[in-house]
């Protein structure tokens, strides 16, 4: 899994440091609408540190959708929800973060992007039939990500997120590598 993660994250900064483009801003399809809608799928790994237990799992499933407005070809303001489970024999752990989110492309004409934005975060630990727990706390979430615009609309991408919540002493988090699929 690091090695996945090493791989992605230098190809985005590769990506970063030298644009695909060739059309201009106007032709991009943030630049020319109001709205955004998107879903993403993919995978990574979880940790809980919560009093007497820490559990560190490689592994799981992760899923995102968002929407919101275009505020230009460089940012976007709007609501994003994800969640990353995993499973074994009658243990459950998972996580869900509900964010308000800002998403910053520094070049109008590339896909190149980094985001981040707060919100409330929810955890939910099985390990047996007998014990479990849940909590909210305060969620904090980040990524970097790059899109691919395939359509007038339509953009492919991947994306590398980082969500944790924070609750009074204790915290859970999650890194996920997803496969990204946006309309604007």
């Amino acid at each position: 899994m690091k090695k996945t993660w090493l791989t992605a994250c230098l190809m985005l900064v590769f990506m970063a440091v030298f644009p695909v483009g060739g059309s201009a801003a106007s032709d991009y399809s943030r630049g020319s609408t109001s709205w955004y809608i998107g879903f993403g799928i993919g995978g990574g790994s979880g940790w809980v540190h919560v009093k007497g237990l820490d559990i560190h799992q490689q592994g799981g499933g992760a899923a995102m959708f968002k929407i919101g407005g275009v505020i230009g070809p460089h940012l976007l303001i709007g609501f994003e929800a994800s969640a990353w489970d995993y499973g074994e024999g009658d243990g459950i752990v998972q996580f869900t973060h509900n964010d308000a989110m800002f998403t910053w492309f520094p070049w109008a004409n590339a896909g190149f992007y980094v985001k981040g934005g707060v919100g409330l975060g929810w955890t939910v630990i099985k390990l047996s039939t007998i014990w479990g727990r849940s909590r909210a706390g305060f969620d904090l979430k980040a990524g970097i990500g790059y899109e691919f615009q395939l359509g007038e609309a339509f953009n492919l991408g991947v994306e590398g997120a980082y969500g944790a919540t924070i609750y009074e002493d204790d915290n859970t988090g999650d890194a996920e590598l997803l496969l990204t699929f946006s309309w604007y």
